[in-house]
């Protein structure tokens, strides 16, 4: 399938119209009809919101998967690092969250460069 096929696809599966995601997305009325009549695809940046938007990879959104994958939400990591944590002894626990903190600065150093 193509892009613009699994866009609409998504779009479909989901019970939203194509302003809505448009919108929601913040991107102009007339991007689904370009997309669809010059055959292009977005930029990495407005493919990357669409993968999110629909909790999809960008890979699915340009065809290069047939089997539609979902990227774990915010809300369902945040399940699983607890579940993890609760199941550590405290011993571990203490050293994970020092892991967790280095991980989260170096996140931030490298999103302010």
């Amino acid at each position: 399938m193509s892009f613009v096929e699994n866009v609409l696809n998504l779009i479909d599966k989901n019970g939203i119209t194509k302003n809505k995601m448009l919108k929601d997305l913040g991107l102009a009325k007339g991007s689904v009809v370009n997309w669809q009549e010059r055959g292009t695809i977005p930029n990495g940046e407005t493919l990357s919101k669409i993968a999110a938007y629909f909790n999809v990879t960008t890979d699915y959104l340009l065809g290069n998967e047939q089997k539609e994958k979902a990227i774990p939400n915010r809300d369902s990591l945040i399940e699983e690092a607890i579940d993890i944590m609760n199941s550590l002894p405290e011993d571990v626990k203490a050293a994970a969250l020092v892991q967790l903190k280095a991980l989260a600065a170096l996140s931030d150093k490298k999103r302010k460069k």
